[in-house]
């Protein structure tokens, strides 16, 4: 450790500096958003599923800014940092899935992500409502909360389920409104990759096929059924959604389930060995500042919104 210390502090230092401003104006950005959302949100209260959406939104910034912090300074695999940050900041292991498309990251980049997104996300469930009910938190504020910072939509529902009908709801929100910055990300992540971090100068021009090629087209599915699924709500009765929610539920849980075997069967320890424990490391300090930043901004947002 002292010896990679010696060898780069200089550079150490300048991307600290430089990271470390990029972290505070994120942080400044996501708090007037919330001071601006809190007097709409008081003042006119059909504002509030908006606030929500923002709310969701907003918390991204500043847990990629950290990552931007941090993931230089130890350093990380360019591929798995994409990965770890897409992760983290979004819906945990479809965004890390979404972002492995896109910047062709290794399987066993992808399998790693994804025991840190369920090795955090287990405790999560029962700790955070726990504490909201510990720290006497309003049902809008756990439910934004639980929403804004656990990873995947379906932990979301077990963990906003206790905290209340009125939390859940909210936590959903805010979690399906994150999951759809999949896309954006993804398209973000696949024209960085190919212009900046791959680029090989002596290569041909880049076309538009080949940002096609890149990126993951599970994407346009997931938006597909998003605005399918939205356009049914409106002209199915309850009884025919609930039937068809059923039938559903029961391919979606096939197939999750095989897409997480199939990860685990890429899985190889060697390379998580060579890894190490760094990107065990920021993904925790990552979590936990998004934890503590969410609280603060939810606090802030909707301590005196009514359900």
């Amino acid at each position: 450790m002292s010896e990679f210390l010696d060898a780069r502090w200089q550079d150490i230092l300048f991307r600290s500096y430089q990271h470390t401003s990029l972290v505070v104006q994120a942080i400044i950005l996501a708090t007037v958003i919330a001071l601006a959302l809190a007097v709409l949100v008081t003042n006119y209260r059909p504002l509030a599923p908006v606030a929500n959406a923002l709310f969701a939104i907003g918390l991204t910034i500043p847990g990629l800014a950290l990552l931007g912090l941090m993931i230089p300074l130890v350093g990380i695999d360019d591929h798995l940092r994409a990965l770890l940050s897409s992760a983290v900041s979004i819906c945990g292991v479809s965004a890390a899935i979404a972002a492995a498309g896109a910047v062709k990251a290794k399987k066993e980049h992808l399998a790693y992500t994804a025991t840190l997104v369920i090795a955090f996300e287990l405790p999560s469930i029962s700790i955070l409502p726990w504490l909201a009910d510990l720290l006497g938190l309003s049902p809008a504020v756990a439910g934004v909360w639980i929403g804004g910072n656990i990873d995947t939509t379906a932990a979301v529902s077990a963990a906003g389920a206790p905290a209340g009908e009125d939390s859940l709801q909210i936590a959903s929100i805010v979690k399906v409104t994150q999951n759809a910055l999949i896309g954006v990300v993804a398209v973000a992540l696949t024209a960085w990759f190919a212009l900046r971090v791959e680029r090989d100068e002596s290569a041909p021009r880049i076309r538009a096929i080949d940002f096609w090629h890149r990126f993951p087209k599970f994407v346009l599915g997931f938006i597909a059924a998003s605005v399918a699924v939205t356009v049914a709500a409106e002209f199915l009765s309850e009884a025919d959604l609930d039937g068809v929610d059923s039938a559903v539920k029961g391919f979606r849980d096939y197939f999750l389930t095989l897409a997480f075997v199939s990860v685990g069967l890429e899985f190889e320890a060697k390379a998580l060995r060579e890894a190490g424990m760094k990107p065990v490391a920021v993904f925790a300090a990552a979590t936990l500042f998004n934890i503590v930043l969410g609280l603060a901004l939810a606090t802030l947002l909707f301590s005196n919104f009514a359900v």
